[in-house]
């Protein structure tokens, strides 16, 4: 992925490898992915908080882990490989000021990784254990995390790319 991304920012255009059309719709299709599934996993986590029961947070656990390699990731791969070749034949990922600031919000939205995914990763981790002793060690991980708390960050992680979204629309609003 990174052959695709870095060299338009150093100023070497890459060509479309398909019709510019079908990297645009590669490209929202990627977006749908990426906001969709992160805009669900946020309402699910919320229940998730609330059902205090060992075996459905294993198995939510489970189902967000692969959600997120497959639709998080997936379409993130989506995002930015088809919106840098896209980018390319308006003169570049940093060439339009609207890009600029798309390609700055995602910078700003991967910092809230950086709470979120400690999360997850503990969690997953104790998700793996059986046992009463390991139910009782995701309940006191769950009722540790504050879920309003949880609600800010992700909403954190998500609003840039809400704005990103409002900036591929009204590229000449900005």
């Amino acid at each position: 992925m990174l052959c695709i991304i870095l060299p338009p920012f150093f100023g070497r255009n890459l060509p479309l490898l398909l019709s510019y059309n079908n990297h645009k719709t590669l490209h929202i299709l990627g977006v749908v992915l990426f906001l969709g599934h992160n805009i669900v996993s946020l309402l699910w986590s919320q229940e998730l908080f609330k059902t205090q029961n060992p075996a459905m947070i294993r198995l939510c656990n489970r189902v967000f882990a692969w959600g997120d390699v497959l639709f998080t990731a997936g379409g993130l791969f989506l995002i930015m490989t088809n919106g840098v070749l896209l980018s390319c034949q308006m003169g570049g990922p940093l060439s339009q000021p609207w890009l600029t600031a798309s390609w700055a919000l995602m910078g700003l939205s991967s910092f809230s990784l950086l709470i979120i995914l400690p999360g997850q990763i503990k969690l997953w981790y104790l998700c793996q254990d059986e046992g009463v002793e390991a139910d009782n060690k995701i309940l006191a991980a769950l009722n540790h995390q504050n879920p309003l708390l949880w609600w800010v960050v992700v909403l954190l992680f998500l609003l840039p790319y809400i704005g990103i979204v409002w900036l591929m629309v009204n590229k000449t609003g900005f």
